[in-house]
């Protein structure tokens, strides 16, 4: 290796509130958050090797280097590996972390799995037409992408984690509680990392706040000049950025779903596992 890694990962779940809680944990002197905030390393761009990874951390020495990639719960079930077709990751995320960055911890984010896929969905509609006013059903939309189940089933992706870590090398979290109260739980989060309290900025995390969107019509043209976006996202001060975001950019997704009650029983086997595995009700 070429130079410091992450020694804590915030690996899910997506659409979860992670990049929020990642620029709240960002104003802790002691933290250092990777650039991107999804560098992805150790699945899909492991081999790009540890001298693109050790550049992702613009502070090396920081105590805690946080890698908040939640493609690393991307991972197929234990009892799918040899399913062709199956969706999800067949490599072994966590013993890649545990062989290069043995002493890590782990943050796991977790929503109401139906809630959290609806939003994924919604997400990844973004630049569709469908998304203004559209109405899909939820059973549809997860046949077509059945990484938004596999993604919402938390105890799948535990249990392969835990085949390799220890349970007190993790902190579980739940989203509501996160939107509700985020000040108690970014301070839960930093004594776990026993790092000193933080009296958080809030207003400075405010552009984090993901909720489910569409792109506009100028929103469109301005995500397809790619560099341009994150270069104007740098050079504006903070409020104009969110206000040409909010404004120009984006609208609220008004995308809505029916037959949800045909998908939600889908996920009661793994809500009660994960409350057997984490304590945690979501």
């Amino acid at each position: 290796m070429s130079g410091p890694i992450a020694n804590t990962f915030m690996i899910g779940a997506q659409k979860s509130g992670t990049t929020y809680l990642a620029s709240l944990l960002a104003q802790h002197a002691d933290i250092c958050v990777s650039d991107p905030k999804e560098p992805q390393f150790f699945g899909k761009e492991f081999d790009r090797g540890f001298e693109f990874y050790s550049r992702c951390f613009a502070r090396p020495d920081a105590k805690i280097r946080l890698d908040a990639s939640t493609t690393y719960t991307f991972l197929r079930p234990r009892h799918l590996l040899d399913e062709d077709g199956a969706p999800g990751y067949t490599e072994n995320i966590p013993q890649r972390i545990k062989d290069h960055s043995p002493n890590a911890k782990f943050i796991y984010i977790m929503r109401d799995p139906v809630k959290r896929m609806m939003s994924m969905i919604r997400h990844g509609a973004r630049n569709d037409e469908r998304s203004r006013g559209g109405t899909v059903t939820l059973q549809a939309a997860v046949e077509r992408n059945p990484m938004a189940l596999l993604i919402s089933k938390y105890a799948d992706q535990i249990e392969r984690y835990l085949e390799v870590w220890d349970k007190s090398d993790f902190l579980f979290l739940r989203f509501e509680d996160l939107k509700d109260n985020p000040q108690e739980v970014t301070s839960q989060v930093l004594d776990f990392l026993e790092l000193s309290p933080l009296t958080l900025s809030l207003d400075a995390a405010k552009e984090d706040q993901h909720g489910a969107y569409r792109y506009t019509t100028a929103g469109r043209v301005l995500n397809q000049l790619g560099g341009a976006k994150s270069l104007a996202r740098k050079a504006l001060p903070a409020p104009l950025h969110r206000w040409i975001k909010s404004s120009i950019a984006t609208a609220p997704s008004d995308l809505t779903f029916t037959e949800i009650d045909v998908v939600a029983p889908l996920l009661d086997d793994d809500r009660q596992r994960v409350f057997e595995l984490t304590g945690l009700r979501i």
